[in-house]
């Protein structure tokens, strides 16, 4: 399942997802996480890890998203995400990175690819 960034006519739509990424994060709400993952997803922690799909996130989510982790996200200015042709990153070592795979202005499906671990 993928997932719809919430509506804000005023911001930019990765910045309503970082909105909501935090709100997952400071809710402890691993669902909406596992939802707005993009499958399979790459880690990388002290060693790569493919996560393959969503019963393998779920069932490793402590390691994947740590408390380090959990702070450079909540502590992120939306006014400083690192855009590339990659998708947007969060974190000033790239922590966490999301891509927008909608099909257009009216579809926009943000999803994170990319998990590096800070601890």
């Amino acid at each position: 399942m993928t997932a719809h960034a919430g509506k804000a006519a005023d911001q930019p739509p990765d910045r309503v997802f970082l909105q909501d990424l935090k709100k997952a994060l400071r809710t402890d709400d691993r669902g909406w996480l596992g939802e707005h993952m993009h499958y399979p997803a790459s880690y990388y922690g002290p060693k790569y890890i493919m996560i393959k799909n969503r019963a393998w996130f779920d069932s490793h989510y402590s390691m994947l998203i740590g408390s380090k982790l959990r702070a450079i996200v909540l502590a992120q200015d939306p006014d400083r995400l690192f855009r590339d042709r990659h998708g947007t990153m969060i974190g000033s070592d790239l922590n966490i990175r999301f891509y927008n795979f909608g099909t257009g202005p009216e579809d926009i499906r943000y999803e994170i690819i990319t998990i590096d671990d800070a601890e």
